[in-house]
C-alpha cells in the first residue's frame, strides 16, 4: 500500500482527476431521491415488509401494498431481478 500510495496522489492530483472530481461534485448536488434502504437492499427489506404486511392483516388493517405495485416494480421475485 506505502508503494502506491505516490502514484495514487500523482493520479489524484492530475487534471483528469480533478475534473472528473468537479463532474461528480456538480452531479451530487443534483441528485434529488437518496437511496435509504442500507447495505442489504431488497433482499433484507422485503422480509420486513412481509412481516409488518403480516402484521397488519392480523389485526384487519388492510396494508396499501395490496395494490400490487410493490411486486410490479420487483417483477414479483421481491429481489428487484426480474
Amino acid at each position: 500500500m506505502r508503494e502506491q500510495w505516490p502514484e495514487f496522489v500523482k493520479y489524484k492530483e492530475s487534471a483528469k482527476a480533478v475534473q472528473r472530481s468537479a463532474k461528480n461534485k456538480d452531479n451530487a448536488k443534483k441528485k434529488k431521491y437518496h437511496h435509504h434502504m442500507g447495505t442489504g437492499g431488497y433482499k433484507s427489506a422485503v422480509p420486513k415488509w412481509e412481516a409488518m404486511e403480516a402484521d397488519l392483516r392480523a389485526r384487519g388493517i388492510t396494508p396499501g401494498t395490496d395494490n400490487g405495485l410493490r411486486d410490479q416494480s420487483t417483477g414479483g421475485t421481491g429481489t428487484g431481478e426480474r
